[in-house]
């Protein structure tokens, strides 16, 4: 069955995130990143569930730094890059660079496997020019994220309360709004791709994006596509800012996992939501630990039913009950074509796989209700 996103209003799925928390530039020493919600849409009938947290950002500043996943989704997400994806980004293969619109585009960590595949690229001006580089909103108010915003500011010199375009007024330079999001191919393609900006301490920026793919990428490389896209703003008037666009190729070797068909067992019934747990078993890969649970829905309860019920969804916690952290695939996919049978999927980050995992089927949405039962699983 296809279900429509409006009907199941995901946007109650999501943390309450503070507004204006988009596209803060960087000149010196400053680091900021979008805080806008991202939108998802539905694969067939998988439903897949972004779990973009609402955390803001703390990544310190140090001087001539480009920020990677591990600033990403430690500073933004709370998220910690395990230590095998690490290496793997850390000694991502050289793609070269492209110049598009003024701005000097290199890809500089690179990560895919056959549920995911994620591209950081460095986007700046050529040594010596001056100017201003944002993401895709330069109305965008700089001092919007917290103390990082307000440092961006003070180093630009403004009032941490206007935009962008106001900023390069006043400091009498160019404004260049640049982008860089993977686009896969179709037949590999899982749901809408997110992506943010960060902002380097030497004026560049970092432009990181996500495409969750459909688990069918198989062989050693995964062949892609960078989208690129450059404005230079009209500072008078936005609306008559000339772009340009263009495609970067770019080939990244596929992680196989490091352990698979780890399964867990199941000794005693758990039911919650109307729904029973049948099976659960794990899959790790270098960036992080993807969790398979099934369940099947209790009595005549429908797809439509179960929906109505919000936004229920397996969570993992340690044998002491503390919540294991979202892994680098920020997404859950609930998938209802077996019906009444229910397949999902997440990933948690770790760096081995656990002995001992706690799960509740709970409602994502703070505050909803009581708290759900919880079962304990062992290998």
């Amino acid at each position: 069955m296809k279900r429509k996103m409006d009907e199941l209003n995901l946007r109650d799925a999501f943390r309450p995130m503070p507004e204006g928390c988009r596209d803060a530039l960087m000149d010196a020493a400053r680091s900021v990143r979008e805080e806008d919600k991202m939108k998802r849409t539905a694969f067939r009938t998988v439903l897949i569930i972004a779990l973009i947290l609402a955390a803001t950002m703390a990544a310190a500043v140090a001087s001539s730094r480009i920020f990677g996943w591990t600033d990403f989704f430690g500073g933004s997400y709370g998220t910690k890059v395990p230590r095998a994806a690490q290496e793997i980004m850390q000694h991502t293969e050289k793609q070269g660079s492209k110049t598009l619109g003024g701005i000097i585009f290199t890809p500089h960590e690179l990560y895919a496997d056959k549920n995911i595949v994620m591209a950081a690229v460095e986007a700046r001006l050529p040594e010596g020019e001056k100017g201003l580089v944002c993401g895709d909103d330069p109305f965008g108010i700089i001092g919007a994220n917290q103390d990082n915003g307000k440092a961006v500011a003070e180093k630009l010199g403004v009032d941490p309360m206007i935009t962008w375009v106001e900023a390069a007024k006043q400091l009498n330079v160019p404004l260049y709004s640049a982008e860089a999001l993977l686009e896969v191919p179709f037949e590999y393609y899982g749901s809408e791709m997110m992506s943010d900006p960060m902002f380097n301490e030497d004026g560049s920026l970092t432009y990181f994006s996500v495409q969750p793919l459909n688990g069918k990428a198989s062989g050693e490389r995964f062949d892609c596509q960078l989208y690129l896209r450059v404005a230079r703003i009209n500072l008078e008037n936005v609306d008559e800012s000339p772009s340009e666009s263009d495609y970067m190729d770019i080939s990244i070797p596929l992680a196989a996992p490091i352990e698979k068909n780890v399964t867990y067992k199941v000794k005693e019934d758990y039911v919650s939501y109307g729904m029973k747990l049948d099976s659960v078993y794990g899959e790790l890969t270098p960036a992080g630990l993807y969790l398979y649970a099934d369940f099947t829905a209790q009595g005549d309860m429908t797809v439509e039913q179960y929906y109505e019920k919000g936004q229920v969804m397996p969570m993992w916690f340690d044998e002491n009950g503390q919540p294991y952290p979202f892994g680098m695939n920020e997404s859950y996919i609930m998938d209802t074509e077996e019906w009444p049978t229910l397949h999902t999927m997440g990933m948690i980050s770790v760096d081995s796989i656990p002995d001992t995992l706690v799960m509740a089927l709970e409602d994502d949405n703070p505050g909803s209700g009581e708290p759900a039962p919880r079962i304990t699983l062992t290998k």
